[in-house]
């Protein structure tokens, strides 16, 4: 699935799961939940209709699942929240408050896990380090291996498709391994001060507070919720860069960033190109996606 299509496929899921609170609650939304609702009522258009039915199928579940949470009445206020906004410090796209002043935080995956969409060239501000020379150290860094990569693949140059392309393969993986070691060096710091630690947990993980995860499953109407109210904050984190090979060629220039907290969390994030073609600054993108959630409080429940 093209990833505009999956974006669709996700606005319109928080479309309907909206559109069944307002019709079966009588919510009210905030101005900025009503202009997305007036955008995402359309997105149907590009959707499968066997796709739509188990979305209605899914959302009836969560719907259920958030009466029981709540106390949902017209005095309920609904508002979406956009991917980036300054100050914010959750992963949710939903917030509602109820009838009792009860707020929770949701966010809402269809057919996919992500727990974070962070591009590791901005990984400083993940931590909200204080520290001017680190933060210099690392973007000269940077500029060093960005220079590098261009001296011989050059800016608008054509170097993937479906993949990067045979002749830039070595380069890549070569460039990758070295953003990655550069972003451990920084990252690493958080085992040396507690607010650095707390501040790339909350940045990955989200804050925790009234806060989960609905995870619609692929090809199904199932539903997972994952509670993270009771997230333990992790004193330590592992961080190491590692290879997956497979017979699948392009493994040999994939690189995951592995985060293990002593709480129990693993993370995997998944290197990749946002773009075939080379730009000023390479447009690195990763898939966070947690592999273990350990002992670390969060709890689950299949709907």
């Amino acid at each position: 699935m093209s990833e505009s299509k999956s974006n669709d496929h996700g606005r319109y899921f928080e479309f309907l799961i909206v559109d069944m609170l307002q019709e079966k609650y009588v919510i009210n939304l905030s101005d900025r939940a009503k202009k997305d609702q007036a955008r995402d009522i359309t997105k149907i258009e590009s959707i499968n209709e066997s796709v739509v039915e188990k979305m209605k199928i899914s959302g009836g579940k969560i719907v259920k699942w958030l009466n029981s949470e709540l106390d949902l009445g017209n005095k309920t206020l609904l508002d979406r929240l956009p991917d980036r906004e300054v100050g914010k410090q959750t992963h949710a796209d939903i917030t509602i408050t109820d009838n009792n002043r009860k707020t929770i935080y949701f966010s809402l995956k269809h057919n996919h896990e992500a727990i974070f969409h962070g591009r590791v060239l901005s990984c400083c501000n993940w931590l909200k380090l204080n520290e001017k020379n680190i933060q210099n150290n690392f973007e000269n860094k940077k500029k060093e291996l960005i220079k590098s990569l261009h001296q011989k693949i050059p800016v608008g140059t054509i170097f993937a498709d479906n993949g990067i392309k045979y002749e830039y393969r070595d380069l890549w993986k070569n460039f990758i391994f070295e953003i990655h070691e550069a972003v451990i060096n920084v990252l690493s710091l958080s085992n040396k001060n507690n607010l650095y630690m707390q501040n790339l947990f909350y940045t990955i993980v989200g804050q925790g507070a009234n806060e989960f995860r609905i995870l619609k499953k692929s090809n199904s109407s199932s539903v997972i919720i994952q509670d993270l109210t009771e997230l333990k904050l992790p004193k330590f984190v592992n961080i190491s860069n590692i290879q997956k090979k497979n017979k699948d060629s392009r493994s040999n220039y994939v690189w995951y960033l592995v985060l293990e907290f002593d709480n129990g969390i693993k993370i995997h994030a998944r290197s990749k190109q946002d773009s075939g073609t080379m730009a000023g600054t390479p447009k690195i993108k990763h898939d966070w996606k947690v592999e273990d959630w350990g002992k670390s409080g969060m709890r689950e429940k299949l709907l």
